[in-house]
Formats: C-alpha cells, structure tokens, sequence
C-alpha cells in the first residue's frame, strides 16, 4: 500500500500529501501505510479519526486511514481541550495546519493503538472494543508541538 488522499475537497492533493507524509514522518508512522481522506466541515475546527484498517499476521500495522475534516474558513479562535495536562490553546491559520494538528493527533493514536496499554500517568480514554487504552493528552501534546515545527519550517 502507498500512501494516498482521498481528497472530497477543491484542495491540492500534492499540498495534501506533503503535509501529511510531513507528519507522519515525525510522529513515527510509515506513511506509505496510511490514507488521508479529507473533506471539509461548517464546524469552527477540525475534526478527525482514525481507523485501523489490515494488520499483519504478527501484529504489525499493514494499513490505516485518517479521516480530516478541515473547516472552510477559519476565523483564528483557539481551539481548547481543557485537558488536565494538556497544551495550550491552539489556532490553525489554514487548511494546512488545521491538517498537520489532525494527522499529529490521529497519528499519535495510532501509534498508542500499536504500543498497546501503557500506565505513563497520562489522561486515559479507553477503547473497549480492541481494549486499547489512548491518552488525550499526548495527542495533544503532539498537536501543538508539530503544529509549531510546521510553522517554524515555513519561515
């Protein structure tokens, strides 16, 4: 499998995939295993997750997809978890950074979900269905922190 965009918006797949593969590369996921479908949301911020989609007859990840929504416009309201722990506040200024926040936290749920429970004293929200323990709080941690590398490479 290769890395690949479903894209159901008007923006450029290249655009698209250079962000996504940038993340995933940083986040620790082979992104030649992951599809990114994107579409866009009337929502204020973005919206994503993440499917498992074929695993190996050892374990290992064969193939996953992460699901964006971006918004249309964006208006430069933070976007606030309120986790106990968690980062501060962030405001995506385009498409492309609304992308790299969803696939730095999806892709961090991936990564737990190959990890498997762990007991870090991170903020937990449990899976019942794979029994897979996710914390928010990395996620978001991750979020912020490569939303700022994305920013930092621009310029």
């Amino acid at each position: 499998m290769s890395a690949s965009v479903d894209n159901r918006t008007d923006l450029p797949p290249a655009r698209i995939l250079r962000a996504a593969r940038w993340t995933l590369e940083r986040v620790g996921v082979n992104y030649r295993l992951v599809e990114v479908e994107l579409e866009h949301t009337d929502h204020w911020h973005h919206l994503g997750r993440f499917t498992v989609l074929r695993i190996g007859d050892f374990g290992e990840l064969v193939g996953a997809r992460i699901m964006a929504k971006i918004p249309r416009h964006y208006n430069g309201r933070e976007y606030d978890r309120g986790l106990r722990g968690g980062p501060p506040p962030i405001a995506p200024h385009s498409w492309e950074e609304a992308l790299v926040c969803i696939v730095a936290h999806e892709g961090t749920h991936l990564m737990q979900w190959l990890r498997g429970p762990t007991t870090d004293g991170y903020e937990r929200r449990g899976r019942p269905v794979s029994g897979r323990i996710f914390s928010e709080v990395e996620a978001e941690w991750a979020e912020y922190h490569l939303l700022n590398q994305w920013r930092g490479r621009k310029s």
